[in-house]
């Protein structure tokens, strides 16, 4: 999947790990590891089916975007990029239509 950051510093954290390590301290190795899986799954419905990142929809504020477990409570937060009329065919979310995300942000939403 194809990812892109809400900032250059946010793309510089998730793409470098003492960068990372400033930032997140003991996240920085499972945020090194989610981009990695983020990268290798060809959509998000193949991301979904990877237990270990728990990627589940968001709701309430946060409706329209996704996030995966980093150590907990942390969570690494993006909402699916594409044209409305692939990615949303009859008014929902198409998981298989989904190839590239805009991480948005990495905190503790709870």
């Amino acid at each position: 999947m194809y990812i892109t950051y809400r900032s250059n510093k946010l793309k510089k954290h998730c793409l470098e790990f003492k960068e990372a390590q400033k930032a997140f301290g003991i996240n920085a190795k499972k945020l090194m590891q989610r981009i990695s899986e983020i990268q290798a799954a060809p959509t998000l419905d193949d991301l979904n089916k990877l237990p270990p990142t728990r990627c589940h929809p968001l709701e309430g504020n946060r409706e329209g975007q996704f996030a995966v477990d980093l150590k907990h409570p942390m969570r690494l937060i993006f909402e699916p990029v594409g044209i409305k009329e692939e990615i949303y065919p009859n008014g929902i979310l198409d998981l298989t239509k989904v190839v590239e995300i805009k991480i948005i942000e990495i905190e503790d939403y709870h």
